[in-house]
């Protein structure tokens, strides 16, 4: 996805920092759940999905300080970069307040806590690859009318 970034919007925010991190917080979440099968990595898929929100921030924020205009209906990278963005923030989101809507969906007798959180995911779920597949036919347009210019 890089290269396909323009180099005035590429961000250097060393991913391999963020990655080490990364790699710290799942394996001390592994070794303190005793294991794979008895753990959610949930303070490592936290913190990518914070990760995540920081990209995206950033990019749009360059995006907006561009002095050329920028067209989202057909820039690809717009749309990965949106569908990923808007599926990690809910994502980070719903981590945050995890514990506070199953114990609020629990107090009251129904078992619906667990049944909202899958609900939401399903949504933000297909929001993301939406806005991917749509990136993927953006850039499918944009090589099939690059092609047919040569001709």
């Amino acid at each position: 996805m890089k290269k396909n970034i323009p180099a005035y919007l590429q961000w250097q925010m060393l991913p391999n920092t963020s990655l080490f991190i990364f790699f710290i917080i799942y394996i001390a979440e592994i070794i303190f759940n005793r294991g794979f099968n008895n753990s959610f990595v949930f303070f490592s898929h936290t913190f990518t999905s914070f990760y995540f929100m920081v990209v995206g921030f950033v990019y749009y924020y360059q995006l907006m300080q561009l002095e050329i205009a920028v067209h989202p209906k057909s820039d690809f990278v717009f749309w990965l970069v949106t569908g990923l963005f808007l599926y990690q923030f809910a994502s980070f989101f719903i981590n945050l307040f995890f514990s506070y809507i199953v114990e609020l969906y629990l107090s009251g007798g129904m078992n619906w806590g667990i049944s909202i959180i899958t609900i939401l995911r399903v949504i933000f779920n297909v929001f993301f690859y939406g806005a991917w597949v749509y990136a993927f036919i953006c850039k499918y347009r944009e090589i099939i009318s690059s092609s047919s210019s040569y001709a």
